[in-house]
């Protein structure tokens, strides 16, 4: 009976060790608990910086490419196309072969008990009784045919792994769009700045020129006035000038991915390219390029093997 029970100890201390359930003495306490930090605590996230600006006046592709390496909706994108991915390899895992081994031992009572001795000597004999019940064994399943079950959950997650690339590459497109419109925002800002400046300018020469003939007797003060009054607004025209700048290039900033607050600075390139296509043929390369398009298609598919998976 002592034997036996030394017999079991040993067994599974022999199978605690390779799960890592049991260390040996010679590893340090530091490393058992960094073992069992990373099992129990999660990973801390990985935190990348955004692509840094830099302090002269960047192009309208630098801010492009500022703009796909820090923007997070982009990213999002770019994970979920992993996350397709990985759904793709678990629906492909169906077809594959399920192998599962197991051990069990039964005992509920002593009575009868009989001195087993094996044929092999390597493996020292034990007592087994009426009562008590030792099985081991390793089960390999693979499905032949589920009637397209497995299949279809397959072509579905296929296509979603598609659908997941066509909407990452709508995504990027969508924030090129956005970083052209608020580039050219910020140019648009800036002209109107100095257009005020300019008006503000020549208000005050009519301003004083209205003083000077008011002073000779040429005009009287109602034309002084006037001339004033003229000031003040030119002087809002341009105050709603630089705020219109300062919020161009927040809004360029958001979209690159940096502080709103950056004192980002803009090349003024206003160069016109020539453009000959037509709208029709505008429409017509809409429609052959656009992800849209293809989204719906393979959306629609997706339902279609959905159904057929359900018959």
């Amino acid at each position: 009976m002592r034997r036996r029970s030394i017999i079991a100890i040993v067994c599974c201390v022999a199978l605690m060790l390779p799960c890592g359930c049991i260390t040996a003495e010679t590893r340090s306490r530091e490393h058992r608990e960094n073992m069992l930090r990373n099992r129990i605590l999660p990973p801390k996230p990985h935190v990348t910086q955004p692509a840094p600006i830099p302090k002269r006046p960047i192009s309208l592709q630098e801010a492009v490419e500022i703009a796909l390496k820090n923007n997070h909706t982009l990213r999002e994108a770019l994970e979920d196309t992993g996350i397709a991915g990985d759904e793709k390899d678990m629906a492909r895992a169906l077809f594959l072969p399920v192998v599962s081994a197991g051990y069990a031992y039964h005992r509920s009572d002593r009575q009868n008990a009989a001195l087993i001795a094996p044929d092999d000597p390597r493996v020292p004999p034990f007592i087994m009784s009426s009562e008590e019940f030792r099985t081991a064994e390793v089960k390999l399943m693979m499905t032949i045919w589920d009637f397209g079950r497995s299949l279809g959950t397959y072509k579905q997650a296929m296509l979603g792994q598609e659908i997941s690339g066509l909407v990452y590459d709508r995504t990027r497109q969508r924030v090129i769009l956005n970083v052209v419109m608020a580039y050219f925002d910020v140019l648009r800002a800036r002209r109107g700045r100095i257009i005020a400046e300019e008006s503000l300018a020549q208000a005050n020469e009519h301003l004083k020129t209205a003083i000077s003939f008011e002073k000779y007797g040429v005009v009287d003060m109602n034309d002084v006035l006037r001339a004033k009054v003229q000031v003040a607004e030119v002087k809002q025209m341009v105050i709603k000038a630089e705020n219109a700048v300062e919020l161009a290039v927040s809004r360029l900033n958001s979209v690159l991915g940096v502080n709103v607050n950056s004192p980002t600075k803009v090349i003024d390139d206003t160069r016109i390219i020539p453009f000959s296509l037509s709208l029709k043929d505008c429409l017509r390369l809409a429609i052959e390029h656009r992800p849209e398009f293809e989204i719906v298609q393979k959306s629609i598919r997706i339902e279609e093997e959905g159904i057929s998976t359900v018959r």
